[in-house]
């Protein structure tokens, strides 16, 4: 249950914990976005090599996801 948990948390952190019973393709190309970045961040690495981790977000998710991912 622990790795449940987890994957709400992240979710939550990037703004989709409302979307957790949805198959990737039921979510935007920007929600898949956002999904990818929690999973990147689910074993807290040192430092994340993203390729365009904003592509297909609007500024504000953008800009959110931007703060996250440099925490």
């Amino acid at each position: 249950m622990h790795e449940k948990k987890k994957a709400n948390e992240l979710l939550n952190l990037v703004g989709l914990v409302n979307r957790s019973n949805h198959l990737p393709a039921e979510l935007s190309g920007g929600e898949q976005q956002r999904v990818a970045v929690a999973r990147a961040l689910a074993s807290k690495p040192a430092f994340v090599l993203a390729d365009e981790p904003t592509a297909n977000l609007d500024s504000k998710s953008t800009n959110k996801l931007l703060d996250i991912m440099s925490e």
